[in-house]
């Protein structure tokens, strides 16, 4: 008597697929609200749903099916929560940021024509360059000034305007803060 053949499943995305994907946006969609919608990361998984079928058509078991696709998904996935964290701005509103603000993101070096970048680097930085980057960008003109004037070139002046800034950021007063500075953005000249 000749051996059955084992029934092919059939994948469809409607069905324990999708309500899987909708569990996992449920828990996970707010980690890439930046760059995409609810709507936008459905359609995504129905894509990587059919690209699993066609690269795995002879699947046998549904259960077998799932984890290729949620290992497919979870990559994808990771994928966009890479990209809106490169792309994630720090202030969404464009009316809060006011034009002080502007301006120095325009006065540093390189090519912000994204400023995003730069607001991510400034939130993910340690909290004592924060707390300068946050002085240079909130400060009234005359602190900015005194600041600024005390962080001239010449080694004397440079040294009291670390020292204004320490005691402004209630760090010891011996912490190199305009150097941290300088060294957490350096990568991004």
């Amino acid at each position: 008597m000749p051996k059955p053949k084992a029934v092919k499943y059939v994948p469809e995305f409607k069905g324990p697929i999708e309500g899987w994907v909708v569990n996992h946006l449920r828990k996970n969609s707010w980690k890439v609200m930046g760059i995409m919608e609810y709507e936008d990361l459905m359609q995504e998984a129905y894509v990587v749903f059919l690209k699993v079928q066609q690269k795995y058509p002879d699947v046998e078991k549904g259960a077998h099916f799932m984890c290729l696709f949620k290992t497919a998904w979870n990559n994808h996935f990771t994928d966009f929560t890479y990209l809106d964290t490169k792309h994630r701005v720090l202030i969404r509103d464009s009316d809060m940021v006011t034009e002080e603000e502007t301006s120095f993101i325009g006065a540093l070096p390189g090519d912000l024509s994204h400023s995003g970048m730069l607001m991510t680097a400034i939130r993910q930085a340690p909290s004592e360059v924060q707390s300068v980057v946050s002085i240079f960008l909130h400060a009234p003109a005359e602190l900015l000034e005194l600041v600024a004037g005390g962080l001239s070139t010449r080694r004397n002046c440079k040294d009291r305007g670390n020292e204004l800034l320490c005691r402004m950021v209630g760090a010891k007063p011996n912490t190199n803060l305009v150097g941290m500075v300088e060294d957490y953005f350096s990568p991004y000249n």
